[in-house]
């Protein structure tokens, strides 16, 4: 009630949601009951996981009924929304941005051994435990690479036991979360970074690798082949498989990366381009 006041007052000429559901389904309930245009973004897990409920996806598609325009992250969201009979004319597929003044430049290194460098929740899904496993084959051929973990969450208890007996708990470091401004040195002095996800939009983590010249070993799932050139920018794998994690770290160890053209690719995914491509959509609809 709190917040519906607070429209009220504003009269908003367009609201925008965030996320399918449930956000996009009571936006459009706000908006057909102030008279404003709607939009709403999709992000991925709110279309690939959320919208696999019937009743949520007879929602969303209802949702995208009243709306003047979707933005999607991805053309594999962009189909997956097709699927689901949400018409294709009114998605914008609108890849999302990397702050270049952030993501690399010039950083000191932040650990002094080779690193193999993980950003993220540490969920099942995200493919964390397949990747240690994957480190743990390959470790004693890399004998001074370590794996590096940059977040929290459910899978480190068990990623810590499994690497106690395996012997390796000295070259797998937790740092925890870790504040965004500290990322770019983190990502820009790692061998690789890796992020074997079951399931993905685009992540900015890829992009932001990218943008710091750091060659990218993730999986072959939702929108990543859409922005990682595997000729310059690293390697792409199936989900679920430690073998092809250890292959892809041995892989993308033994080549000797262009770090500068890693770079150019990724100057091509900036937020003032997100931001223009953004607006031009908010038109749609103007009296």
């Amino acid at each position: 009630l709190h917040s519906g006041w607070w429209l009220k007052r504003k009269q908003p000429e367009v609201l925008m949601a965030s996320w399918a559901y449930p956000e996009a389904v009571a936006t459009s309930w706000l908006a057909k009951l102030y008279k404003a245009r709607f939009f709403f973004k999709v992000h991925g897990s709110d279309i690939n996981q959320l919208a696999q409920v019937p009743a949520r996806a007879k929602q969303i598609k209802k949702a995208s009924q009243r709306a003047l325009g979707i933005l999607s992250v991805s053309q594999a969201l962009a189909k997956e929304m097709g699927n689901l009979g949400i018409a294709q004319n009114k998605i914008s597929v609108i890849y999302n941005g990397v702050d270049h003044q952030k993501f690399g430049v010039d950083s000191e290194r932040p650990y002094s051994e080779p690193y193999v460098l993980y950003v993220g929740n540490l969920k099942a899904d995200k493919g964390v435990m397949e990747l240690y496993q994957g480190f743990a084959k390959i470790a004693a051929s890399q004998p001074q690479l370590h794996l590096v973990y940059a977040g929290s969450g459910a899978m480190k208890a068990a990623i810590e036991q499994q690497a106690q007996r395996d012997g390796l708990t000295q070259r797998v470091i937790w740092l925890g979360s870790v504040a965004h401004d500290d990322l770019p040195a983190w990502i820009s002095h790692a061998q690789l970074l890796a992020l074997p996800s079951y399931a993905e939009g685009v992540p900015n983590v890829v992009l932001e690798a990218m943008a710091c010249g750091t060659p990218v070993l993730a999986t072959r799932v939702g929108g990543i082949p859409e922005v990682v050139n595997e000729a310059i920018c690293g390697i792409l794998i199936e989900p679920k498989m430690a073998d092809a994690v250890a292959q892809g770290i041995a892989s993308i160890m033994q080549r000797d990366w262009d770090r500068a053209a890693i770079k150019q690719h990724a100057s091509q995914f900036s937020w003032q381009r997100n931001q223009q491509q953004f607006l031009e959509m908010l038109k749609i609809g103007e009296s």
